[in-house]
């Protein structure tokens, strides 16, 4: 599993880089070997709108091909960054599991 993340507008330490880093492996780790990539975006969207707002995007690529794409803003960063990576877990559990029933109900209607 390859981990990219981008910082657009926003002045990120190497220790919360090796954060971010950590938590991606720690909430893909159940499925990591059916990712081909995490990307990671922070972007600071303060002066917007949504005042002092950190945005966290993921993208998680599939072996298969699918793409699973979350998006979450919070005043503070770690929070931002734990409950997009959270829910991108969740919903790439959510479509392999699918995928899964899938499979298996395609297999059952084969003949032997």
């Amino acid at each position: 599993m390859r981990v990219r993340i981008r910082r657009d507008d926003l002045e990120i330490t190497g220790e919360l880089d090796e954060r971010v880093r950590r938590r991606i492996e720690f909430a893909m780790g159940r499925v990591a070997g059916a990712i081909n990539e995490v990307s990671s975006i922070l972007d600071d969207l303060s002066g917007s709108v949504s005042r002092e707002r950190i945005q966290c995007s993921v993208c998680v690529r599939l072996v298969g091909g699918q793409e699973v794409e979350v998006v979450e803003a919070d005043r503070e960063i770690g929070i931002a960054i734990d409950t997009a990576l959270e829910r991108a877990a969740r919903e790439t559990q959510r479509r392999l599991e699918l995928d899964r029933r899938r499979y298996a109900h395609d297999k059952k209607g084969e003949p032997s």
